[in-house]
């Protein structure tokens, strides 16, 4: 007698009778009775919300869709048990009850006629195992796969000019939004805790870790009553509808069987600019970005590697697996300089440590305070970084001190620098033609990718030299990606650096050097620079906020600018009298600044 099981998926929908998993099990039981089968032992119910229940003779799925086997645990379950010898047939109504992606479906057929196990498709009348029948499986798997895919076309169409009417229509709204006749609308309670998450992330200095403590100590939940979590304070930080700008449509599916998804380009994107959404300004929504982007270069890169693995089915599997190369330092704001004083000689950031206690004859002790010094210096001594670069904490304090007071006097001078600064560094001539040529060495690295995958493929190349080509090629292609995006979006960069250079200067007119935290130093600067000269003598190079290079190097390249830029090629005895006042002032400025200011 044939031992058999029957597989099903049922709706959780009441007024689908028709599916529904009562008048399913009545019909296979009736049918198995006609036929004559028995009615294996095992089987299993597996709903949506991830309970399960144990059946006779039936395997099926509860509210789950047949367009890919990833959520199917009835139908896993059911393949696992065949495994096992447990039946000989399995019995379903139609083949896109059994599933509707071709590959999944063929391959589970041909898994099943390994095993000696047939499938019934009632609706065709045809068992699996009738090797003329495979064309006629495999066609129908086609259609309802088909079929799957334009329901999918049909409702992102309806869902396209929803989005086009400025609708949402995603689900949940964002926090600090309520969803009003299809359209979003501000939370008047929420908005409030994203002006608060956003001042304290840019004003306060706080880290997204801290922030969630605070907000969960204050019992305020997330939209869903939940506790907040670092990822979705990221993700709001990140989120431009709080400007204002709602954009959708920025993926697409490309087959609902498959789950694939291409990426819209930004010019297709749905993009509504609402200002009734408007709860973050636009410019401190910028300087937040770029504090994000400051901060996440301070953490450290994060790469992907690729790893296969085995799962339960003995089918191979290909996951990313994400891995994050430390930098040198961790964002902090604890003391007054941290992530601020960095070593010239090695790069790494500046320790605090407690100077050595000063011992009197008497045995009575001095307190000396504390000290900034290398860390590498510190852990290694001098086979990782040859210099100290001790500073006094007390003395850098006060010559901070006495530089902002006196860049805050003489303000007026980072305005005129400005334009200086754009010139030298982000004047670009010819990008057209740079773009294109750049895109061209692009698609021909791409291609160089493309020859290498079909020597490989061919036996030409081996796997090992494939990879040392790939590495060195695509190295190649990021370098080149790079210098597209820098010069594609350089218009944006410039303007970035104006919105920074405006905050720069409302914080140094504003600030109070008696009142100075590290997140008030942060507004200003972005970096010191410790160069030792002597055991006794160092050289202090201050970055500010909204130039990535030294001042002194500014006024340095200024000057060599009409020649060439290097001091080579000033005539010997070069008068500069010759120069305009303005040249002249600059040159005077140079000359003073070029060798730094030492502490």
């Amino acid at each position: 007698m044939t031992m058999a099981v029957a597989y099903a998926r049922v709706s959780t929908d009441s007024d689908d009778q028709l599916n529904s998993l009562g008048n399913q099990l009545s019909f296979f039981n009736e049918y198995f009775i006609e036929q004559n089968y028995e009615k294996s032992d095992c089987g299993v119910l597996c709903r949506k919300n991830g309970d399960s229940e144990v059946l006779q003779g039936v395997f099926a799925d509860e509210g789950i869709s047949g367009k890919n086997l990833r959520k199917r645990q009835a139908f896993k379950q059911m393949m696992k048990e065949a495994k096992a010898g447990k039946f000989d047939l399995i019995v379903t109504k139609s083949v896109s009850r059994f599933g509707r992606n071709v590959e999944d479906t063929a391959k589970a057929v041909k898994d099943l006629k390994e095993l000696g196990v047939g499938v019934f498709f009632l609706d065709l009348k045809i068992n699996s195992l009738d090797n003329s029948k495979e064309f006629m499986i495999n066609l129908f798997a086609a259609l309802a796969q088909e079929e799957s895919n334009n329901r999918s076309y049909i409702t992102q169409f309806g869902v396209r000019k929803a989005q086009r009417q400025g609708k949402w229509t995603t689900g949940t709204p964002p926090y600090g939004y309520n969803i009003k006749e299809g359209f979003l609308a501000i939370n008047e309670v929420e908005s409030e805790v994203i002006k608060r998450i956003y001042h304290q992330y840019y004003h306060e200095g706080f880290g997204t870790g801290r922030i969630c403590r605070m907000l969960n100590k204050d019992a305020i939940p997330t939209k869903k009553g939940r506790q907040w979590s670092q990822k979705q304070l990221s993700t709001m930080l990140d989120n431009s509808i709080y400007t204002g700008i709602q954009t959708t449509h920025t993926k697409q599916t490309i087959d609902i069987n498959r789950q694939l998804q291409k990426l819209i380009p930004k010019e297709e994107q749905i993009v509504h600019k609402f200002e009734h959404l408007k709860i973050i300004e636009p410019e401190f929504f910028q300087l937040v970005q770029i504090e994000r982007r400051k901060r996440k270069e301070m953490f450290g890169k994060v790469s992907f590697v690729e790893m296969k693995t085995v799962n339960d089915d003995g089918e191979i599997e290909t996951t990313h697996k994400r891995q994050l190369h430390r930098s040198k330092t961790r964002y902090s704001t604890v003391h007054l300089f941290s992530n601020l004083l960095y070593c010239n000689h090695c790069g790494t950031g500046l320790k605090r440590k407690k100077r050595k206690t000063y011992v009197r004859k008497d045995g009575s002790s001095k307190e000396l305070g504390y000290e900034w010094c290398c860390a590498i210096n510190d852990m290694y001594g001098k086979t990782r970084c040859a210099y100290r670069s001790a500073i006094p904490e007390m003395a850098m304090m006060n010559f901070i001190k006495e530089k902002i007071e006196f860049e805050k006097k003489n303000h007026l001078k980072f305005e005129t620098l400005l334009d200086s600064y754009i010139s030298l560094y982000y004047h670009e001539e010819n990008i057209p033609e740079r773009l294109q040529h750049l895109e061209k060495q692009m698609a021909e690295k791409n291609e160089e990718i493309q020859t290498n995958l079909r020597l490989v493929s061919k036996g030409i190349l081996s796997d090992d030299q494939f990879h040392t080509f790939n590495v060195e090629v695509k190295e190649q292609l990021q370098s080149l990606k790079k210098e597209h995006d820098r010069l594609n979006y350089l218009d944006v960069e410039i303007e970035q650096i104006k919105l920074r250079h405006q905050a720069f200067m409302r914080a140094l007119i504003q600030i109070d050097t008696e009142e100075l935290t590290n997140n008030i130093l942060r507004r200003l600067i972005s970096r010191i620079e410790i160069v030792t000269l002597t055991a006794s003598e160092k050289n202090i190079r201050v970055l500010w906020n909204y130039m990535d290079v030294p001042f002194s190097q500014l006024l340095k390249d200024i000057f060599l600018k009409p020649f060439g830029g290097s001091s080579a090629n000033i005539p010997e005895g070069y008068d500069t009298n010759t120069m305009d006042e303005k040249m002249k002032t600059e040159f005077n400025q140079a000359l003073k600044m070029i060798a730094g200011e030492r502490l």
